[in-house]
């Protein structure tokens, strides 16, 4: 795709969310009853006389955060909630310089990062009553991201999942960031309705098999844009809004009509309009937002300035990871032990942060032990370099595989939100992991797994594509 193409399509996205947050917020909680009565019918200004005409909530507010730091750091997850810190306590990446409108669950999860931000993630809500629309909502720079990235499609969905626990960790947030992320991919490739149902195709046949998909069912029902309007709900549960976005999306010809229709269902009305104008903006393009209504839009020259910064980036975006939270280790049941990864260039403080405490051994699984599916697994190498409590070094090899960050979020949904909201959440699994023999070169731990287990050669895949970056991975207590 040419550039400019994609920034036509970026802008489109970045404008077509604003404007429908824009739209709805003035009326946002407002029963679907006061709508009918005194229906919106254009971009009018809040009740209050600091949001003029064109003001935009947090919905907005935390996508420029995101979108800032992606383009800035790419995907530096401590740089996104640096940027939510900003927004939240210092009204950065506001329209009038005033926060406002913050959801709990987020306020919640950046406050927790705020106190102790030696890690970014983990502070995202987990329990089965936190499934706010927080993280959907704020999703589209990491899906734009992530689709110019050359990353396999497991590790996108996954980057999805730990963008959505960054404030809303439960399975059911993070798959419905998941499906929307792959209407999103195919709009870009085909912007038509039919684009729109093969997104959720896609999504469907991925997911299939999640207990929590059946949360989203009625997505995936033949005619679904046909159901009539009053079975319809306009909460902030992710599943509602997610439902009468796509709702919005498929049952109208313009983007006018999408956002009216959308913020005319009352309740949530700024993320509704939100979700559902970046699906309107890649539909009909930037040129069908109304022009009063782009025109309108507060500090609509910013929006196009970090639109041709994030272009760029996304023009340049290739496969690489900062820093990466590896495994969780429990002692004694008093203190949590992470396995992270990290990099020198990414302001690492190895020998103060990062080490590894060799009592304890079992932290990792050998190789022999690990019951690959067949020749279809796909496995990734990573170097590792472990700083024992001391001067001394040991360097080697060892893989992960890609399925268990999913095994993972399953395991987690039965957990006390409270118990468990302190605790940081690893892409990967206990079970995935494992040491092999300190192989000097890739190729030959490559040959290795392929020998041993009978792996092709093009599921042996290499972390980084960074030759001359040296990882460290031990323990932090």
């Amino acid at each position: 795709m040419k550039q400019e193409q994609l920034y036509e399509q970026v802008k489109a996205i970045i404008f077509g969310h604003a404007v429908g947050d824009a739209v709805g917020g003035p009326v946002q909680f407002e029963e679907r009853s006061e709508r009918d009565r005194f229906p919106v019918a254009d971009m009018m200004p809040f009740g209050d006389p600091r949001f003029p005409k064109g003001a935009w909530s947090d919905d907005t507010s935390m996508s420029l955060c995101a979108m800032d730091a992606l383009a800035k750091h790419g995907l530096d997850f401590r740089a996104v909630m640096e940027n939510f810190e900003k927004w939240l306590f210092e009204s950065e990446f506001t329209p009038t310089g005033v926060t406002f409108d913050v959801g709990r669950a987020c306020f919640r999860s950046v406050k927790e990062f705020s106190r102790d931000a030696w890690f970014a993630e983990g502070h995202g809500r987990c329990g089965e009553h936190e499934n706010g629309n927080g993280s959907l909502m704020r999703i589209y720079p990491f899906s734009l991201y992530l689709y110019c990235s050359d990353y396999p499609l497991d590790e996108k969905i996954a980057y999805i999942h730990r963008a959505s626990a960054l404030t809303h960790a439960h399975p059911r947030s993070c798959i419905g960031c998941g499906v929307y992320s792959f209407v999103l991919w195919e709009l870009l490739e085909d912007p038509t309705k039919q684009g729109v149902k093969r997104g959720l195709g896609r999504a469907r046949e991925y997911y299939q098999g999640e207990p929590e998909l059946r949360s989203y069912h009625r997505l995936f029902d033949e005619g679904f844009e046909l159901l009539p309007r009053d079975v319809i709900k306009s909460s902030g549960y992710v599943v509602d809004t997610l439902e009468a976005a796509v709702w919005c999306a498929l049952a109208t010809d313009n983007y006018r009509d999408c956002i009216l229709k959308a913020v005319n269902l009352g309740l949530d009305t700024d993320s509704i309009g939100a979700v559902a104008g970046s699906l309107a903006g890649l539909l009909y393009g930037f040129e069908g937002i109304p022009e009063d209504w782009r025109n309108s839009l507060l500090k609509k020259e910013y929006f196009e300035e970090i639109g041709k910064e994030f272009c760029d980036t996304l023009c340049s975006t290739s496969s690489r990871c900062d820093s990466l939270i590896l495994q969780r280790k429990r002692h004694g049941g008093l203190r949590e032990f992470f396995f992270v990864i990290g990099e020198d260039s990414a302001g690492w403080e190895v020998a103060d942060k990062v080490i590894c405490d060799g009592n304890f051994p079992d932290c990792w699984h050998m190789a022999e032990s690990y019951p690959f599916r067949g020749e279809e697994e796909t496995v990734v190498i990573f170097k590792y370099q472990l700083k024992i409590l001391s001067d001394t070094a040991a360097n080697g090899l060892a893989f992960t595989t890609y399925r268990n960050y999913r095994k993972y979020l399953r395991a987690r949904s039965d957990r006390n939100s409270e118990a468990w909201s302190y605790v940081v959440a690893p892409l990967w699994d206990d079970t995935a992991i494992y040491k092999i023999p300190n192989f000097p070169t890739f190729r030959e731990a490559r040959d290795y797994l392929i020998n041993q287990f009978g792996l092709k050669s093009e599921n042996v895949l290499e972390w980084s594509g960074h030759k001359d970056r040296k990882y460290h991975c031990g323990l932090i207590q």
